[in-house]
């Protein structure tokens, strides 16, 4: 079965995320696509990242109807911080039968050689590449086994997302439905004085 990974904080998972897994699913012919919720990037400061159970019951209802998209817990099973080649090899332990891709914004790419092991991950994986606003113009690197695709996406993102929640603006059409009454009724990314 070919899967497509698709790696991230999803602090929270927006309409963004379900329209790349979407057109990625279709644009790359996967099975399924799985996402892959990291507890910790190790780019990132983990300082505004809510609870990893938290995260994943998000993605876990946004998906919930959705047959072809998956969410995955194994990297908060795995060492901190998360790093893709461990996840990669942790799956292939689990799901020999699967053949596994990675999903990844064209901003991942421009760094991708600062990835760990990203060499040996080049020869466990296709990756697959949508390209971002941010990116847009920039020359991409190119690797044997990487796909680019130019896709209609949202330009959403999870910081704007937590900053309009901070801010007291509406997230409505930025997130699922359900996931809106989720972080309203927990007051997730509301500021706590």
């Amino acid at each position: 079965m070919k899967t497509g990974l698709y790696f991230g904080s999803f602090n929270p998972i927006h309409n963004g995320h379900l329209i790349i897994a979407n057109k990625m699913y279709e644009a790359a012919g996967f099975d399924e696509v799985w996402f892959i919720p990291s507890p910790q990037n190790p780019f990132k400061e983990s300082n505004n990242l809510l609870d990893f159970s938290y995260r994943y019951k998000m993605i876990e209802t946004a998906l919930e109807n959705l047959k072809h998209l998956k969410v995955d817990p194994i990297e908060e099973k795995l060492p901190k911080p998360s790093y893709t080649i461990q996840t990669i090899e942790a799956l292939e332990k689990e799901y020999p039968q699967r053949e596994f891709h990675i999903i990844m914004g064209s901003d991942n790419l421009v760094n991708f050689h600062l990835w760990k092991k990203y060499e040996e991950l080049l020869q466990k994986c296709h990756v697959h590449v949508y390209v971002r606003s941010s990116t847009e113009n920039a020359d991409l690197p190119e690797y044997e086994k990487v796909k680019v695709y130019q896709l209609p996406i949202l330009d959403i993102s999870s910081t704007a997302v937590r900053n309009s929640i901070k801010e007291g603006k509406s997230i409505i059409g930025e997130v699922d439905s359900k996931i809106h009454t989720l972080i309203m009724e927990n007051q997730w990314y509301f500021p706590h004085l």
